[in-house]
């Protein structure tokens, strides 16, 4: 998990790693489930607007997110 994590900050823009950060901190990640190979997590918004998914695949040190973002790392997936 750890070489996943240091591909996401990598590849994330400082503003999205904040933002990302913030959604952590304020416990808006929750977990769907978390398979041997897939983990899939929920991002909460505030005012009850859609939950972004965020699916990522350590062993292969690669994710994605159904978020509108066009950033290679979104803020959710570096939440």
């Amino acid at each position: 998990m750890q070489i996943l994590f240091e591909a996401v900050r990598q590849a994330c823009a400082p503003g999205e790693w904040s933002r990302g950060v913030e959604l952590s901190r304020g416990g808006a990640v929750v977990v769907e489930h978390a398979h041997n190979d897939e983990i899939v997590l929920r991002i909460l918004t505030r005012g009850g607007m859609t939950s972004p998914m965020v699916t990522l695949w350590p062993e292969d040190k690669d994710w994605s997110c159904n978020c509108a973002s066009q950033a290679e790392v979104c803020a959710h997936v570096a939440a």
